[in-house]
């Protein structure tokens, strides 16, 4: 006999709270899903009116019409005609240049490298009109002066501040000589511009102070200018100069005779020139509280304009030498070499002294000012 079946239990009902907090938690829960659908919404509206903005501006730049493009064409085809012609006038200029250049090695042909202040063929320079190979000439006289600086002021030294020393040697013939000035003075140590000072003091003495400093100084380009003009003893003065600047502590100036410049009229060609060459090296001296300046000036003897060197005894009428108030009698030939260095090198010094206190007397005046 079977046994009798147990009763079901009844099923428990839900406790009225659980069933209170499950309803609110559905619902926060609908309200969170129903707020993520609508930033979602929000934030594809905001795409779809972004995209419609930017398809509206692309719209409007529209396509470029053949009439615009053929004018950007033409445009830029000029362009590239204008920059064609400047190459080739470029090419020109250089063509020119090298020329220039090649014609003047050719004509000094064999230059000698040497520190030695009597190999004339090694300094012998020439300046062309063509701008551009003008300036290289300007450069490279300049540089190679500069480079010389040092073993110029080596080979004539000066052993103390002041010294002035003219030297005056004449060729074994006696019909040519060769003077060379080596000087050192100090500047005040506040001197503003000290190579202004330089040419200032070039300026007496080549016996240039009765021109305008404007008319006599020319073609001033970054380190370079020419000092061109006639001096009162009849002489074409064209030096091209160098102002350099090479350390905080020293300052060099160079000057070079130009004889050939294609620059140079006619006015000023027909004097005879010197192919002088100068160096001015200014250096400060801590310990004397001042600025030392040495200075080498080496001058041959000069030359016609139309070539040959100018007679012995036109060189001493250019001097101021007088032979007949020293001796009635004609004097040999070596009493007037020696009357000739003495009164050279008197006038020489006596240059040298008054452009000396010209400069130092210009630079105390600013120095009070």
């Amino acid at each position: 006999m079977e046994p009798p079946a147990r009763p079901t239990e009844p099923t428990p009902v839900d406790d009225p709270e659980k069933k209170h907090k499950r309803r609110i938690y559905n619902r926060n829960m609908m309200r969170h899903y129903a707020q993520e659908r609508k930033d979602e919404k929000q934030w594809l509206q905001a795409q779809v009116q972004r995209l419609e903005t930017e398809l509206a501006t692309e719209r409007g730049r529209g396509v470029l019409g053949w009439k615009d493009v053929s004018a950007a064409l033409r445009d830029a085809l000029a362009d590239t005609n204008a920059d064609h012609a400047n190459l080739r006038a470029a090419i020109h200029r250089c063509r020119v240049v090298l020329d220039t250049m090649r014609h003047w090695v050719v004509s000094n042909t064999g230059p000698q490298a040497c520190l030695d202040p009597h190999v004339t063929t090694w300094r012998h320079v020439s300046l062309s009109a063509n701008p551009t190979a003008r300036r290289l000439g300007q450069q490279w006289i300049t540089q190679r002066m500069l480079v010389q600086s040092d073993a110029i002021f080596r080979n004539f030294p000066a052993p103390c501040a002041p010294f002035d020393d003219f030297e005056i040697a004449f060729s074994d013939e006696g019909g040519e000589y060769k003077s060379t000035q080596r000087a050192q003075f100090e500047l005040p140590a506040s001197t503003v511009n000290v190579v202004e000072a330089c040419h200032e003091h070039l300026r007496h003495l080549l016996c240039l102070t009765h021109l305008p400093k404007s008319s006599s100084e020319l073609e001033r380009f970054k380190h370079v200018r020419m000092h061109r003009a006639v001096a009162t003893f009849g002489e074409t003065i064209n030096l091209v100069c160098g102002d350099f600047h090479p350390t905080p502590t020293r300052w060099v100036v160079v000057a070079q005779q130009v004889l050939t410049d294609e620059h140079l009229d006619d006015a000023l060609a027909m004097w005879r020139q010197k192919n002088r060459r100068i160096w001015y090296d200014v250096t400060t001296d801590a310990s004397a509280g001042a600025l030392v300046c040495r200075i080498v000036h080496w001058t041959p003897n000069a030359v016609m304009a139309g070539g040959g060197a100018v007679s012995f005894d036109q060189e001493v009428s250019n001097w101021f030498v007088d032979f007949t108030a020293a001796s009635p009698t004609p004097p040999s030939t070596a009493a007037k070499q020696t009357f000739f260095r003495q009164r050279g090198a008197a006038f020489g010094s006596e240059l040298h002294r008054m452009a000396v206190a010209h400069v130092q007397q210009g630079s105390r005046a600013v120095d009070d000012a």
